[in-house]
């Protein structure tokens, strides 16, 4: 039998989703859309820092297996993983090709710590023109950045770079057509529905492979390939 309390939080949610999908609706005759996402979407004005320590291989598995295959595929050599957090799966899946890990403290300190013949820099020291490989990997962590606008144009001004690829959580899947922002997820400035990302990106470069590739935590991934490259 369902508890009174579990009937009231079930009313509560579906009332105040309702309020905020009735807001999202009539923000977006005046609110414009930023980064591609729909009009009248709330996108975070702060967040708290994300930790990627202690997650080990629990999200973005498949991306990095993709990548992976991607290499032998290929016969690439090099990966540059932009926001690699604690390089757990950067050693794991990449780490027989030469690869550089890029990210911040505090997980960056446990790459160096746990992986000390690997290489690794802080985005600060990170001089895009001054690198480059074969592979850039970004997974989940667009979503974490303030301006993506300047993170996706960073990402293809990498010399040489073959293919790209960008993942993040699918919003429609994971939170609802319906939802307006902002995340629930303190750690994320916003997110993209499948159609957005798309448009997001297809803006600074040509998507050749864009499909979900994690239903129940709701990742998309997008790959870009330089056309001098071999095909999918």
């Amino acid at each position: 039998m369902t508890s009174p309390d579990l009937i009231v939080r079930r009313v509560s949610r579906y009332f105040f989703g309702a309020l905020r999908f009735v807001s999202g609706v009539c923000r977006s005759v005046y609110q414009p859309s930023r980064y591609a996402i729909k009009r009248g979407y709330i996108h975070r004005s702060h967040i708290l820092p994300h930790d990627d320590r202690g997650w080990g291989e629990m999200f973005q598995k498949e991306v990095y297996q993709k990548a992976k295959a991607l290499m032998e595929q290929h016969d690439w050599q090099s990966v540059i993983d932009v926001g690699c957090g604690s390089g757990y799966k950067l050693m794991k899946y990449l780490g027989h090709y030469k690869t550089l890990g890029i990210d911040t403290d505090p997980a960056l300190s446990m790459a160096k710590t746990n992986y000390p013949d690997a290489k690794w820099m802080y985005v600060h020291e990170f001089d895009m023109a001054s690198h480059s490989a074969d592979l850039i990997l970004c997974a989940d962590v667009i979503e974490h950045v303030e301006h993506p606008d300047e993170l996706i144009k960073a990402l293809f001004s990498i010399p040489d770079w073959k293919c790209i690829m960008i993942s993040t959580p699918e919003r429609d899947i994971k939170r609802g057509w319906f939802h307006f922002g902002p995340p629930p997820n303190p750690a994320h400035w916003r997110e993209w529905s499948k159609k957005e990302l798309y448009r997001f990106v297809s803006g600074y470069h040509t998507v050749y492979f864009h499909e979900i590739t994690n239903v129940e935590q709701a990742t998309q991934l997008i790959i870009c390939m330089n056309p001098d490259s071999k095909p999918l």
